[in-house]
């Protein structure tokens, strides 16, 4: 039987270091789903997380927990919608058991952001191999992308599949027959194995309709090998209170572990050696065998056996022994001062012990022998064991007096037979190196934790193992403001005499500026007489008495807490008219407007001086007109426009174009106590209103009730409003709302009127109609089109209000195209986030600015709004399915110009007379030009000036340049080909 299971384990070993890369042709059906009992029939898009997974039709493993699922990948909107049913008829690709083809299971569309997902757990199979057929509709996607996971769907990869997708070609039956193998051993037994499968398009223009059917999935494998069930050792390792035999005496386990120190059993045969994991250890013992293993500690090695008692210590009786690895990290020993049975099969350290009779001849034992040690108070008697085998043996003791041991642990009972006496327990080094001569340093403390208060700290520890109260102490020094100088401090205890209350008590013999504020054999103590608001530094030893011998500085630093206002936040300044602003903030928490008061200065032109403020709130007299409050105390050129406990204050009596810099204090009433730190912002008026000529004006009082309820956000792309007014052309000047690049056509919102207002409107229009842009519209934008043919100095401007502060669309954000959509931009724009927006209408002014002319005289000009949350991400939601941002009076003005419109409403240039083609167009850096001949073109670029930036030489007919040292706008590219000389314009962005 142990001949049987070496055989089957030394194979599992080979296994993992040379995975096999073949399948066994007769390979065992694991899981199998012909999906003839799946009767679906549903043609309504619904949210996938409802679609109930498919358990498989037949399964050796567990069929209720093997299934398919269809799910939406990572990061899909909440909105996205779809649904799977059956196909009929089947097909009989890969069929087995003689199923007949009855149905399919069809993935319907959209499918963009799905994914079907199979749970095929592999538990005791290896060699995986994954069939099945396939099919597409006319219009279906033709490329299936395939991912595993080996944790249960938390990180994919396709590393070690066969193959990574598949191009599906049969539109009917016979289906296209799928094969992927898994060469990766972490799919091998694999409790929590998944298989996916995403479907892309690899035409041009992509494939977007359609589906794929599948149908007789089956998961493949051979068997592993059997052997006893893989244990922690932590499982099987633990001893009866009473009797002291192992609770699991004689079960037959496969351990994996590291291995620690040497063969005990040498010179001798057999082996003996500590085996250890995570969760705890075991001695592996045969009396005559080895196994062909040589021991090496950190060595990997797995070990089938039994589980036995001797002595009381547990021994694990091995079958074989298998080496999978080598030259592992082991565990740092652990520091102990008694040995009991909780140290048994662990690797341990005790410092300062001293020889209870010291071995003759200055050397260790050469043959194996206990030797007597204890420690330096004498409360207790160690074993130490030398073993011959060990480098150990016959090695010099150590010359100092006291030295630390480190070693295994193992126990060797009195008793001779169950019940075991709990005594026995000895440690066995295993170098040389497992003796450390000389009196160690004392342990430093651990898990220091500070809780601040007013006006004081109380520091906390907890003591080594090792603290002996009756030969150390502990002895703290604190420090305002910067970390303790260390040193190498060689005092004793006794020259220092401490105080609680800071800068009483003795400096630290390394920084003067450090104070003792305890030595004794506490482990907390509260340090008074600090000041608020104010960072303390500590640094904690243990001191040996006997020979002034520090331990490692434990340090610590703390911030002593203080009752002052905190500041305000979200501080903002927003231009209300071309003279006035609205200055606003969030209060913070804690305010209280019987005992807090919030003073707001505004300062023209340059910061104002904060400075450490103490005046009383009484002494400042507000005025909102800038200019008329009092000045403040720190800048005389501040002045007090607020004295109160709102979040927000209207100044007038500003110029427009001037920037103003406010500080906002909030103010003690009791004291006249100011903030822990003030807020300060900065912001401008308005700009006048328009006075340009109006190019474009929806009033959009005769804009329908449009699209109401759930309407998919496709419908959005042909249907535009038309401008109420346009110098131009009210068929060209549009609005859309329009999904985001990359959403799903199923993205579900709607638009439609609401009461509007008078603000900005033109030629005396009435109130009447607003339009209404819904949630959700986090995938969603506004565009304006508004050519600009023969105008310069273009201005919008427009009033909006949102549903509410909760659930309206928080941001608005701003950019625009001068290419019809090609590209965007905002680096011409006064203005490009938008956060001011109330429940009331309120003006916005945007202006195209003179840094981007291409925005002026441009038929193709498009502004766009998109919008987003709160930064905090709690109010404002554009994902929500309530609340909307209304929009009403939008006015587009500018100053006439007799120049030619700018030509941006084409990708590529084409010159007639020879043929050339010059593209893309706008470009970022490269750049191509087509033409129909080898001939050598000699090629300029040159900016507006005439001046030539850049020249190429090629005869290709295809010509790649590289242009993106260039700076933004526009050149003319001249080839000459023989005698011909062809000129085109370019855009460089």
């Amino acid at each position: 039987m142990k001949k049987q299971i070496l055989l089957q384990m030394l194979f599992a070993s080979i296994l993992l270091i040379t995975i096999s890369q073949k399948s066994n042709a007769q390979q065992t059906l694991i899981h199998y789903w012909h999906f003839n009992n799946f009767t679906s029939t549903s043609s309504i898009p619904v949210n996938p997380s409802t679609l109930t997974p498919l358990l498989a039709d037949s399964s050796i493993i567990r069929s209720d927990t093997a299934k398919v699922m269809y799910r939406v990948q990572p990061g899909t909107s909440s909105a996205y919608l779809t649904y799977w049913d059956m196909v009929t008829p089947g097909d009989t690709t890969n069929a087995r058991y003689g199923t007949l083809g009855g149905n399919g299971l069809r993935p319907r569309n959209p499918w963009d952001s799905m994914q079907l997902v199979w749970i095929i757990p592999s538990n005791g199979f290896k060699n995986l191999t994954i069939k099945f057929g396939c099919q597409k509709s006319g219009s279906g996607p033709q490329v299936e992308n395939f991912e595993y996971s080996i944790d249960g769907g938390t990180t994919w990869t396709n590393s070690g599949l066969s193959i990574t997708s598949f191009v599906v070609t049969a539109t009917g039956n016979p289906n296209n027959l799928v094969t992927i193998t898994m060469s990766d051993a972490n799919t091998f037994n694999n409790k929590n194995l998944q298989f996916r499968i995403r479907f892309t398009s690899n035409s041009t223009p992509p494939v977007t309709g359609g589906n794929n059917r599948v149908d007789n999935f089956t998961v493949e494998g051979d068997p592993m090998p059997s052997g006893p069930p893989m244990y922690n050792i932590g499982q099987i390792n633990t001893t009866n209170p009473t009797t002291g035999v192992a609770d699991s005496l004689n079960g037959h386990f496969t351990l994996r572990g590291l291995v620690y120190g040497f063969n005990q059993r040498t010179p001798s045969a057999g082996t003996q050696f500590l085996l250890r994991d995570n969760t705890g250890g075991v001695t592996v013992f045969h009396v005559s065998k080895t196994f062909g293993y040589t021991v090496a500690e950190g060595d990997s090695v797995v070990v089938p056996g039994i589980v036995q008692t001797y002595r009381g210590l547990i021994e694990f009786a091995p079958d074989t022994i298998i080496k999978v690895g080598s030259a592992k990290t082991i565990k740092i020993p652990t520091v102990i001062t008694t040995l009991v049975e909780a140290n048994e099969n662990d690797l341990v350290k005790m410092n300062n012990l001293m020889f209870y009779a010291t071995p003759t001849g200055g050397v260790w034992p050469a043959a194996s022998a206990n030797v007597l040690c204890h420690t330096q108070n004498l409360t207790d008697t160690i074993i130490v064991r030398v073993l011959t085998g060990s480098a150990l043996a016959g090695a010099p003791l150590p010359t100092a007096s006291l030295f630390n041991i480190v070693g295994m642990v193992q126990q060797f009972s009195t008793s001779s037979a169950a019940p075991y006496a709990f005594n026995g327990y000895e440690i066995l080094p295993r170098t040389t190196s497992d003796v450390i001569s000389g009196l160690a340093p004392p342990d430093a403390v651990t898990s220091v934790n500070a809780t601040p208060n007013l006006t004081s700290l109380t520091f906390s520890w907890t003591n080594p193992v090792t603290y002996n109260s009756s030969t150390m102490k502990t002895v703290v020094f604190i420090k305002t403001g910067s970390a303790i100088t260390l040193g190498t401090p060689n005092k004793n205890s006794t020259a220092y005499t401490a105080n609680t209350t800071l800068g009483s008590g003795s400096a630290f013999q390394n920084d003067a500026n450090a104070n003792c504020v305890m030595n004794s054999n506490n482990n907390t103590v509260t340090v008074t007489g600090l000041t608020q608001s104010t960072n303390y530094y500590a640094i904690i030893y243990v001191i040996r008495n006997a020979d002034s011998t520090y331990s490692a500085a434990a340090t610590a630093n703390s911030t002593t807490t203080n009752n002052l206002p905190n500041p305000v936040t979200s501080l903002s300044v927003a231009g209300l008219t071309p003279t006035s602003a609205t200055i606003s903030w969030t209060r913070p928490a804690g305010y209280d407007v019987t005992s807090h008061t919030t003073l707001v200065f505004v300062k023209v032109d340059n910061a104002i001086t904060a400075g450490t403020p103490t005046n009383a709130i009484t002494s400042y007299t507000a005025n909102t007109a800038f200019g008329s409050g009092t000045a403040y105390q720190n800048d005389a050129a501040a002045f007090c426009v607020y004295n109160g406990d709102s979040a927000s204050v209207n100044v007038t009596n500003l110029v427009q174009g001037k920037t103003y810099n406010v500080i906002v204090w909030v103010v003690r009433n009791s004291d006249s106590k100011y903030a822990t730190s003030p807020t300060i912002g900065s912001g401008t008026a308005l700009p006048p209103a328009p006075t340009a000529k109006v190019i474009h004006y929806w009033h959009f009082n005769n804009l329908n009730t449009g699209m109401t309820g759930a309407v998919m956000a496709t419908s959005f792309y042909n249907w535009g409003i038309g401008a109420d007014y346009s110098t131009l052309d009210t068929s060209k000047a549009k609005i859309y709302y329009r999904t985001n690049p990359g959403v799903s056509n199923t993205y579900v919102t709607y638009w439609d009127n609401v009461t509007g207002d008078t603000l900005n409107q033109r030629f005396g229009t009435a109130a009447g109609l607003a339009m209404r842009a819904r949630n959700p519209s986090d995938s969603m934008n506004l565009q304006f089109y508004i050519p600009t043919t023969h105008y310069k100095n273009i201005k919008v401007s427009y009033v909006c209000e949102k549903s509410s502060l909760a659930s309206g669309q928080y941001q608005q954000n701003y950019d625009y195209s001068v290419d019809a959509g090609a590209t965007w931009r905002t680096k011409g724009l006064s203005m490009t986030v938008d956060s001011t927006i109330g429940t009331g209408y309120t003006p916005v002014y945007i202006s195209f600015l003179p840094t981007d002319t291409f925005a002026y005289n441009n038929p193709n000009l498009i502004l766009r709004i998109k919008f987003s949350a709160d930064p905090s991400g709690t109010i404002g939601l554009p994902s929500g399915t309530s609340g909307n941002n209304r929009f009403d009076n939008f006015v587009v003005e500018g100053d006439t110009t007799t120049a030619p419109p700018i030509p941006l409403s084409i990708n590529n240039i084409k010159d007639i007379k020879s043929s050339l083609v010059l593209y893309p167009n706008p470009t970022s850096g490269e750049l191509f030009i087509n033409s129909v001949n080898d001939q050598v073109k000699n090629i300029s670029v040159m900016n507006i000036t005439g001046q030539v930036v850049a020249q190429y030489s090629d005869s290709s007919k295809v010509i790649k340049m590289d242009i993106s040292n260039l700076n933004s706008g526009l050149y003319f590219v001249q080839v000459r080909e023989n005698d011909q000389v062809s000129t085109m314009k370019l855009l460089k962005n």
